[in-house]
């Protein structure tokens, strides 16, 4: 995964695979059976406590890398940076206590 903030820097994360699971079906359409298969796929992306600040300025473009698809998305006003920025703070603080 690729993120940018406001600022123009450019942040690359590593995903780990969590979890897949594929489903199988089918559909009737005009006597004949389509096929439909669904694949979910869950991925954590470990962010390290000196990237915490990359986040504050905003994000205002992501990108998800698979495969064959890359999904991209751009934002013209912070949608999760700042959300993202202040959930980092606290689990870092939170951590830092114990």
């Amino acid at each position: 995964m690729m993120l940018k903030n406001f600022k123009g820097e450019v942040l690359k994360l590593s995903g780990v695979s969590l979890q897949s699971r594929s489903n199988t079906g089918g559909v009737l359409v005009s006597n004949m059976v389509v096929p439909i298969t669904e694949l979910n796929a869950m991925a954590e992306f470990p962010i390290e406590d000196k990237n915490i600040d990359f986040f504050a300025s905003g994000i205002s473009k992501s990108r998800l890398n698979t495969v064959p698809i890359v999904h991209e998305k751009e934002f013209n006003s912070d949608v999760i940076g700042r959300y993202l920025y202040c959930n980092l703070l606290k689990m870092k603080y939170s951590k830092d206590k114990f």
